[in-house]
């Protein structure tokens, strides 16, 4: 009797192991990403938020001819507000390629992508966070033991 009862149990816990367990399919857009504009360059949009030291970064990638590329900056104020530093925009001329520089302040910056092509649109956004330079002297000079304590 008691085998049975958890054996049974053991069956249920089993099967609504099973029933929760998300299923997950991949496809060839997981991203957002549109099949007309690729993106490369410093900044990887494909992450939510990055770190650096670097004062300015190059957002660059291919795309058809005429498409528009916006990149917009926003400053994370102290409540979460953004303000926006910098809008840039161009269109993708007859080599399919575009780059455009991209200042940084320390803090959060976010940085918004925006391409349109006929009638597709493109967009993605990335959240910076620059550090100062100083924090980079500090990690570089730093000395860590481990198990050490200051």
């Amino acid at each position: 009797m008691r085998k049975q009862r958890k054996d049974l149990i053991l069956g249920v816990v089993f099967c609504l192991i099973l029933l929760l367990s998300v299923p997950v399919y991949a496809s060839e857009d997981q991203t957002n990403a549109a099949s007309f504009v690729t993106i490369s360059g410093d900044l990887d949009f494909s992450d939510e938020k990055v770190s650096t030291f670097y004062e300015e970064r190059t957002v660059s990638g291919t795309a058809p001819e005429g498409t528009k590329i916006t990149i917009t900056t926003y400053k994370k104020g102290f409540i979460g507000r953004l303000k926006e530093q910098d809008s840039f925009e161009m269109t993708v001329g007859s080599a399919g390629v575009f780059s455009q520089i991209v200042p940084l302040r320390i803090g959060e910056n976010v940085v918004v992508f925006q391409a349109a092509y006929e009638d597709e649109m493109y967009e993605a956004t990335l959240t910076v966070n620059r550090k100062k330079q100083e924090i980079k002297l500090e990690l570089e000079n730093a000395i860590f033991l481990p198990g050490g304590y200051e």
